[in-house]
């Protein structure tokens, strides 16, 4: 074994307890290389990465290292700082965040070999550890002892610090500025001038903006002033005092001690900027996270808590004379310890009185952002009272806080929003007419109200019923292969006779014993037709709307009929029907029935007029229209009533308005 002035002292049941994988990931590695910056006074600290090289440095100015302090604090495994008598606070009158002596192993997680140069009273050291031969060393049978190699070199340009060159990477490193830089922010509290304590990476310093999270806080409730600052420097929303003390119980005492705690808790105010990392409240003691995360121990279900995150100082986690409640892994507390119970117990109550109060900020906010974007619901909500106002107001900001994959999402759920407003304001007007007594006059202001406002309303809703349908049958038309046109017709005309007929609104719906009868009918009926006849029918329906009595029947594209077979294959449908009717109806004999085949094209002969070819079918009340010319027809019918719209009530206005309000382009305009 070669000779070394360096020599490692290794304490294998704490080896065999940690490990040397005490880490996973870079970030918590790095955090402990930067608390040993801080507790050796170090004023600034660079850290540089190579990716294409391989390694990482983390040199700093602190006070360094002498051969004796090599030996007998940093290459001593479960050297105890705060015990040691050697410094419970620097000589800064820093408060150490070092405790066990074991966060220097964690550099072996992430890379194979260790460069350490170090500089103290105008003597430089330098040495070299191998995570292979200390693995050979922990694992040999005759020592427990690991020399590291003496090596050369270390430039320092003060009188003293230390500089650790990370080697031989392991592979899957996360070793980007980009990625460091916020996660090295969030594990310290301490960082930047007004702790005398700058962290660099690749020459750029490492703030509190790097958090890259104030920005994007909503509502905040803040335990101090000084944190308060701090959030409100950022313009959120709006930000409130929350009481700081928590009662907590040391180890081995009765009666409980009152503590403070500062920092914040927060809500973001957008669900897309929420992540594993974001949505997360960390735990602080002496400047260093001690806890990643004590909003996942809290299990908090609402809706609210996927928004929420925060940062807690909490000193008393740390003292001296007290049990260490920091667990091995460096990242969490003992969730079985006093302390840490009565911390979390506070959290909790704090989280419980945001849940209170978040939902009505939203609201509120979301009420007032939508009517500063929308010319459109501000000329709506102008018209309302001010009782209605107010719950417009929540509708709103309700609609806001909604996660929409897209604008278009927004101004539809506006548009039925709007309507479905009218329509319960409408019913609360119906309900307020039952108290007007029969001496009321019947043109009285409160009645011409009503009957106004549900005019206007069903003149809204219709109009938006309208334009949805001249936009369904618009795209149909643009489909240039005529059989995927057909086909989409097939599959839904029977579900949507308006296509067929405007006047043909909604089925008032078939009576289950009365389209058993007729179906039985149709089928007697069908083996009178000819092979051709029956071969040429896609589907035949039934409906009724509003005592008039309809056939519906399609006919293949691709089969041409002839119109007097037409006609005769009708009429037994008509039979069917009618004898049908009169079961169900004993004692009528007239009934209204009308019959429509939709067809490929114009049914022949070719040399037959059109105007006889109508007259033939009308004779059994029916008529026939092309999938094309359906098509058309519609388009013109819906149009027609569009363009007759002169006027528009204030529903209707508001209802136009909202997609340029929202700067969202109409559908023609986006093709």
């Amino acid at each position: 074994m070669s000779e070394s002035k360096f020599k490692f002292s290794i304490d294998l049941n704490v080896l065999n307890h940690l490990g040397i994988n005490l880490y996973t990931s870079t970030p918590p590695v790095l955090s402990e290389l930067v608390a040993n910056c801080w507790d050796a006074d170090a004023t600034e600290v660079e850290i540089i990465i190579d990716p294409d090289g391989g390694s990482i440095i983390i040199e700093d100015n602190g006070e360094g290292m002498t051969v004796d302090d090599i030996n007998e604090r940093y290459l001593t495994v479960g050297y105890q700082k705060r015990a040691s008598g050697h410094a419970r606070t620097s000589r800064l009158g820093r408060q150490v965040m070092g405790r066990k002596g074991i966060g220097k192993l964690s550099v072996f997680s992430i890379a194979q070999t260790v460069n350490v140069y170090t500089k103290k009273d105008g003597e430089i050291s330098a040495f070299k550890m191998d995570r292979i031969k200390i693995k050979e060393a922990i694992e040999s049978e005759d020592t427990s002892d690991y020399y590291p190699e003496e090596i050369e070199g270390g430039t320092f340009s003060g009188d003293h610090g230390t500089l650790i060159e990370l080697t031989n990477l392991d592979r899957n490193v996360d070793r980007t500025a980009a990625y460091l830089k916020p996660r090295l922010a969030r594990r310290f509290s301490v960082l930047g001038e007004s702790h005398d304590f700058v962290v660099a990476i690749d020459g750029e310093t490492i703030g509190v903006s790097d958090r890259d999270y104030f920005d994007k806080i909503q509502f905040a409730w803040c335990f101090d002033d000084e944190s308060k600052a701090l959030i409100e420097s950022n313009s959120p929303e709006e930000t409130f005092e929350i009481d700081a003390s928590v009662v907590y119980q040391r180890e081995g005492e009765v009666e409980g001690r009152s503590g403070q705690i500062t920092g914040w808790i927060g809500t973001l105010d957008d669900y897309k900027y929420i992540d594993d990392i974001n949505n997360s409240i960390v735990v602080f003691s002496r400047g260093k996270l001690v806890h990643e995360d004590i909003l996942g121990d809290i299990r908090e279900g609402g809706i609210y808590s996927k928004y929420i995150i925060g940062e807690i100082n909490a000193p008393f986690l740390d003292y001296d004379e007290q049990e260490d409640i920091v667990t091995s892994n460096r990242q969490s507390l003992k969730t079985d310890d006093p302390r840490y119970r009565a911390l979390r117990d506070k959290i909790k109550g704090c989280l419980k009185e945001i849940e209170r109060r978040w939902s009505d900020l939203r609201r509120d906010l979301g009420g007032r952002q939508a009517l500063a974007q929308s010319e459109a619901l501000r000329s709506w909500f102008g018209n309302l009272g001010e009782d209605q106002q107010k719950y417009a107001k929540r509708m709103f900001g309700k609609i806001e806080s909604l996660k929409l994959p897209d604008q278009r999402s927004k101004v539809e759920l506006y548009k039925y929003s709007l309507l479905a407003f009218e329509r319960m304001q409408m019913k609360d007007m119906l309900d307020r007419l039952d108290g007007l007594d029969e001496d009321t006059p019947v043109l009285s202001e409160r009645a011409l109200k009503v009957f106004v406002g549900i005019d206007d309303l069903e003149a809204a809703m219709y109009y938006q019923i309208v334009k949805g349908r001249v936009e369904v049958i618009e795209k149909l038309a643009q489909l240039t292969d005529s059989n995927k046109r057909e086909q989409v017709i097939q599959s839904h005309l029977f579900e949507h006779l308006w296509l067929l007929d405007a006047s043909w609104e909604r089925a008032t719906g078939v009576n289950p014993r009365m389209e058993e009868k007729i179906t039985t009918e149709f089928k007697k009926a069908e083996p009178a037709l000819t092979k051709d006849e029956e071969s040429g029918r896609l589907d035949i329906r039934y409906q009724n709307f509003s005592g008039k009595h309809v056939i519906v029947e399609l006919k293949r594209p691709s089969v041409s009929a002839d119109v007097h077979d037409l006609g005769k294959q009708i009429s037994k449908y008509k039979v069917a029907l009618e004898k049908a009717l009169r079961a169900s109806y004993p004692g009528v004999y007239d009934f209204r029935i009308e019959i429509v085949c939709v067809t490929g094209k114009e049914p022949g002969p070719a040399d037959l007029d059109l105007e006889t070819k109508t007259k033939v079918l009308s004779a059994s009340n029916a008529r026939w229209v092309t999938y094309e010319s359906l098509i058309q027809n519609a388009l013109e019918s819906y149009r027609s009533y569009l363009d007759s719209r002169t006027r528009l009530g204030k529903i209707e206005e508001a209802i136009e308005m909202l997609d340029s309000s929202f700067g969202v382009q109409a559908d023609s305009e986006e093709e």
